[in-house]
């Protein structure tokens, strides 16, 4: 049972930290109780494996950023507006 519980945990906790990369206004509608008692039994658990796991979806979402952005760049910006589109493309990316 404890297993089951641990798996749904990290699975609502790891939706919420690649929501809060790709878009943080889901933060806004998230209940804070609850997301703190799932923190809370992944720490209680193993509380290294939680910043492991973490630390890897915020280097998957940087990697996400990264391909993106090399895409973009790879892909030219011969004119001024193709310049343009690429300075957008990042800033977005990172705002």
């Amino acid at each position: 049972m404890l297993d089951s519980q641990l798996r749904h945990a990290w699975t609502q906790v790891r939706h919420l930290v690649r929501c809060a990369y790709h878009d943080p206004l889901v933060l806004t509608n998230v209940n804070a109780d609850e997301f703190k008692a799932y923190v809370e039994l992944l720490v209680a658990k193993d509380p290294h494996l939680l910043f492991l796991r973490i630390e890897s979806q915020a280097r998957d979402y940087v990697n996400e950023v990264k391909t993106r952005l090399l895409k973009q760049l790879t892909n030219g910006y011969n004119t001024p507006q193709l310049a343009c589109n690429f300075v957008n493309v990042m800033f977005n990316e990172f705002t």
